[in-house]
């Protein structure tokens, strides 16, 4: 039993039970789906090199002759880019602990708070931060190819920051989907998948399957489409059941999905709800995908994308592989001060992997 002052009646106690904290939610659901890679760099910079061959058929020849002549012919790209430099800070000050009331529901007695219990806080609330801003990086990237550096700290030519479809010359491919009452959606999805498969070629990996991450009234509108609610009434299978009941559970790419991504196989697609994953900004929620688009991605391919770290923007770090994520800690008789370097790049290696689903 925990006692605590009833702070309505100072001459009272009352029984202090739960501690409710509440905790932004901030999944990365590209990350359960395997999507980066991750490269531990020892530089600031790295260089990304795109190696495209030509494929040749042989054809037969006589038995006493030469053999085919092969063309190298093959083109290379080379891409340097500045893995940008993200850090946070905060600090414990006296003030911080000083008359101040430790949160603690197993104590029996009203305790005060100490430097670890301020320590542990601060340094959660950094670790949320960067795993946030590597989500929304991941996001941004996904969306329109461009590397996260909203400081322009990688401004280029062509705009604020680096872009992999302009790099690597490529277009990035939008297809407007109609799921509207009258419209079977199968017809548009093969054809969206047979030309999507063409366009993978050149990755490297097994295809596994072929995921939508939707904005929420994509998905409604996918799951809502006359033609697909009569199939689902039609076949009573576990998809339609996990369907109605608003995850998929049964498909092996998504186990250990949180419930809060429902997802559903149609027609070669996966289609995954992800309107929940975003992030506040004062009082409005900013979605990583917009309501009514779809970023279409490969699973199982592994050259698709990857994540650069740098080591830490110190001399204990010169030359060394990077470590991901760094803390370090000052202490003074005035403050303690608490230091955070997450130092990273997302790149698209295939940027025609990656495509756009709007509504049409």
């Amino acid at each position: 039993m925990a006692i605590t002052l009833n702070r309505k009646d100072l001459g009272r106690v009352v029984d202090r039970t739960d501690i409710l904290t509440e905790v932004p939610y901030t999944m990365d659901i590209t990350e359960a789906l395997g999507l980066f890679g991750e490269y531990y760099s020892t530089q600031k910079t790295v260089e990304i090199v795109k190696h495209s061959r030509n494929q040749q058929i042989l054809t037969d020849s006589n038995w006493d002759g030469r053999g085919q002549t092969m063309a190298n012919e093959s083109e290379r790209q080379f891409l340097q880019v500045s893995i940008p430099h993200i850090k946070a800070e905060d600090a414990i000050y006296p003030h911080d602990i000083d008359g101040v009331v430790a949160i603690n529901d197993s104590a029996e007695i009203m305790n005060l708070a100490q430097v670890a219990d301020i320590r542990a806080e601060k340094m959660f609330i950094l670790k949320d931060a960067h795993e946030l801003t590597k989500t929304a990086a991941r996001f941004q990237l996904l969306k329109d190819g461009s590397v996260y550096a909203p400081n322009k700290t990688l401004r280029t030519s062509y705009g604020d920051t680096v872009n992999f479809y302009n790099e690597f010359g490529i277009t990035r491919k939008s297809t407007a989907m109609d799921f509207g009452n009258t419209v079977d959606p199968r017809i548009q999805s093969r054809e969206v998948l047979a030309q999507y498969r063409k366009d993978l070629r050149g990755t490297q990996g097994t295809l596994r399957g072929v995921v939508a991450l939707c904005g929420s009234e994509f998905f409604t509108k996918v799951i809502t489409n006359p033609y697909i609610t009569e199939m689902l009434k039609a076949l009573p299978t576990s998809q339609s059941l996990a369907t109605l009941l608003g995850v998929n559970a049964d498909d092996p790419r998504f186990a250990g999905f949180d419930a809060r991504f429902p997802s559903f196989n149609c027609f070669g697609i996966t289609y995954v709800d992800v309107g929940v994953a975003g992030y506040d900004v004062g009082n409005s929620f900013v979605p990583f995908v917009v309501d009514d688009e779809a970023i279409l991605i490969p699973v199982g391919l592994t050259n698709v994308a990857k994540t650069y770290f740098a080591p830490a923007n110190r001399f204990s770090a010169v030359n060394k592989k990077s470590q991901g994520s760094y803390w370090f800690e000052k202490a003074s008789d005035e403050k303690i001060q608490i230091m955070s370097e997450q130092n990273f790049m997302h790149g698209l290696l295939a940027p025609q992997a990656v495509q756009t689903l709007t509504l049409a």
